[in-house]
Order: C-alpha cells, then structure tokens, then sequence
C-alpha cells in the first residue's frame, strides 16, 4: 500500500467530496482489494490479469450527484479516473436502506465528462443486491463516477391491482356467481327453473307430485 497521488481527481459532479485527493492502495497484476476509506464497507476487486502494471487505486462513497437525478440510490468515485479494465473490476457499492430483496438488480450509470450527463453505456452492466441486502456488487469495465439508479418496480413490494383484491366480480376479475338467498322463491318469467335450488314443476295445493293440473272436485264449487 501506498504510492503517489492518484490521477483523475476532482470534484463530484452536482457536488460532493473530492475523490482520488490523495495516496491511494497500489494493485499490481497479480490482483488486490481496495476498501474506502472510514469502513463503509465500499470496496473494489481486481482479478488477476486486471492490471497491467502496479496502480494507485481509491474507491470513495460519495453522496448522490444531483446530475443523475431522482432515481439514484447510491454513488462512489473511483480513481485513476478513465482507466478501463479487461476482465472488469468488482465494485461492492453500499445501500442507503435493506428495503430491496437479495438478487434484486439496479441499472449501472458512468459519468461522461463530454457530455456531464450519467448515462447507461452498457444496459447489460447491472448491480445484484448481495444476500445481506446492505451491498450490491457490479462488475465495471471502467473507471468514473459511478451510480446505481433504481429500476422502477423491480424488488419493491407494489400495490395490489383491482385484480388482485375480492371483490363484487370475483378475484381477477372474474364475476362470481350470488348464492341463492333461502327461501326466496320469487321467480319471474326467464329465470333459469333449472338452478338446483328452484323445482322445475310447481305442483299445486292437492296434487304433489303428479304431473296433471289440479282440478277441483264439483263438491268444491258448492256454495256453503
């Protein structure tokens, strides 16, 4: 560890602490792991064959750049600022809360000096949030201000839909059948006769059970 001054330094974009300001660790090509400073737990890994050549290297956590806007969950500045890695180096970046589920993933955005834009330059570069769900690690082709933006909906519990909840259509939506109410024989002329709970036949007062109409007896008719 040590060495000089680290290349590349200077101000965050949209504010921030001064990044690569002084000594930083020195990896050679054989790998190393360098963790920020004050143990926030921010670190980056470089594997064998990484590094060309014995180099100075700072990993700093810095607060959210303005410049990338409302989405952006966390940032550090890495320096020698520019340098580009082949295999890529691992950044373990530091949450700012464990709402997000383990394997959740978070888009990976570098700053453009030409442009003082974050972009995207590779949408297939994402971070995974690691099993503790306090760190999510990238694997990053080079060296810049890096942020990790949120993916709107991806990990976060949502909001049931109407489909979702019971109600006076059913669950998704689907109509639910009304259970007969007891004892209501109100049937109107159309309604379906052949629900288990309405007789198909009526029988009349005197002729339960068979099948021709009821025809009263001549004594009936007598007055009384």
């Amino acid at each position: 560890p040590g060495g000089g001054p680290v290349p590349g330094g200077g101000p965050v974009p949209g504010g921030g602490p001064v990044a690569g300001g002084g000594p930083g660790t020195v990896v050679g090509p054989a790998g190393g792991t360098v963790v920020s400073p004050g143990g926030s737990g921010a670190k980056v890994k470089f594997f064998p064959g990484t590094l060309a050549a014995n180099t100075p290297v700072t990993i700093n956590v810095v607060p959210k750049p303005t410049a990338a806007g409302a989405t952006a969950v966390c940032a550090v500045a890495c320096t020698p600022h520019g340098a580009t890695f082949n295999p890529p180096a691992e950044v373990t970046f530091v949450l700012p809360d464990t709402t997000r589920a383990a394997g959740t993933t978070l888009d990976v955005d570098f700053y453009d000096e030409k442009t003082q834009q974050f972009n995207t330059p590779n949408p297939a570069i994402k971070a995974t949030v690691q099993a503790d769900v306090r760190y999510a690690v990238a694997l990053v082709p080079h060296f810049s201000y890096i942020v990790l933006r949120e993916i709107p909906g991806n990990g976060k519990a949502q909001p049931p839909t109407r489909t979702d909840l019971p109600d006076e259509r059913g669950l998704g939506g689907t109509p639910r059948e009304t259970p007969p109410v007891e004892g209501d024989t109100d049937v109107e002329e159309g309604d379906d006769l052949g629900h288990p709970d309405f007789p198909r036949e009526f029988p009349q007062e005197g002729n339960e059970g068979e099948d021709e109409p009821f025809i009263p007896e001549e004594e009936d008719l007598l007055p009384r």
